[in-house]
């Protein structure tokens, strides 16, 4: 992916973002691909974090949000997880995962 530039990366990835949402099903397979591209860019990352914030947090499914967290450390995709928990409408999974990368237990016990 990285031999793409970041404009091509981002229309790869709108593209993306647009299939996941018209087919939330079928958002596990579509976040791996997602995920590798915003894991090479921060402008990338940032910008579709902003895309997915603007997604029904009740078509959210887990998967997308693990990827997406596990795939980049910006802060905007952190905020869109945490807005799309603070709706209450994600299903009882995807809660249950937003709450955990939100708030990963510490290992230092």
């Amino acid at each position: 992916m990285t031999a793409f530039g970041t404009e091509d990366r981002l229309a790869v990835a709108r593209e993306l973002v647009s299939a996941a949402r018209a087919d939330p099903e079928r958002q596990d397979d579509i976040a791996e691909s997602l995920g590798k591209l915003v894991a090479t860019d921060d402008a990338v990352a940032t910008d579709i974090a902003t895309r997915l914030r603007e997604f029904d947090a009740s078509e959210v499914r887990a998967p997308l949000i693990v990827r997406m967290m596990k795939a980049t450390g910006v802060p905007a995709m952190r905020d869109t997880v945490a807005a799309w928990a603070a709706s209450g409408s994600l299903d009882q999974m995807a809660a249950k995962v937003a709450e955990r990368e939100l708030n990963p237990k510490r290992k230092d016990s």
